[in-house]
């Protein structure tokens, strides 16, 4: 099935979703777009998410995410759905700092983030990696990313003045230390996860992917 086929668009009802999880993506106005694990909880469908620095939440899922079921089975996806209850859990009143390095952060059984060796935190497509992966669901190739072109260090400096609304400190850290970085898209985790069967695909396997996903996604400014 193409990724075209699996990415499910607005407008869905709860009863769409037929499953325990789905990465969601959306385009807003501006071009740029955002990562969600929507996650099953009885009659809800919810969507985990960071939002920005220290801003973690598990609300009903609205209907303008566009989203990918995983071809997993089903009680691998019970298990990631109850990690996102526990990672919420854990961080939703504080919230998990936001940062571009990513390679080996994850989350404990409990929910607790286990940042990975010089990593100062997530971004909403590195953060829904890090909670598959510490399912053992290894989308892509992390090695295989490419590190910031232009687009996305003007991209990365951006978000670091998003940051400094709330946290000036951890704002300088990423200036110093991670322009530059890889920048994982919101797209391409989307891409990857419509192709997923098993193994990790790389940046050049999933770029044509996330080509895909852009090209179905209709821009939305609702929350």
């Amino acid at each position: 099935m193409t990724v075209e086929a699996r990415l499910r668009c607005p407008p869905w009802a709860s009863r769409d979703f037929s499953r325990h999880v789905a990465v969601g993506v959306r385009l807003f106005p501006n071009g740029l777009t955002h990562s969600a694990l929507l996650n099953r909880s009885g009659k809800n469908v919810l969507a985990l998410e960071v939002r920005e620095h220290g801003d973690l939440r598990n609300d009903v899922a609205s209907s303008s995410l566009s989203f990918v079921h995983l071809d997993v089975e089903s009680e691998r996806e019970r298990m990631i759905a109850a990690r996102c209850r526990l990672i919420h859990k854990r961080h939703g009143a504080q919230g998990l700092p936001y940062a571009f390095r990513f390679k080996a952060t994850r989350f404990a059984d409990d929910g607790s983030a286990i940042l990975g060796e010089a990593e100062l935190g997530v971004t909403c497509a590195t953060f829904v990696l890090a909670v598959l992966a510490s399912e053992g669901i290894e989308l892509v190739e992390v090695a295989s990313w490419p590190d910031a072109d232009s687009t996305d260090r003007s991209w990365q400096a951006f978000m670091i003045n998003v940051v400094r609304r709330k946290d000036a400190s951890q704002a300088d850290l990423l200036f110093a230390e991670e322009i530059g970085a890889p920048r994982f898209r919101p797209e391409e985790v989307a891409g990857a996860a419509a192709v997923f069967a098993g193994a990790p695909l790389s940046f050049d396997q999933v770029a044509m992917h996330a080509a895909a996903v852009m090209g179905k996604l209709v821009p939305t400014s609702s929350p």
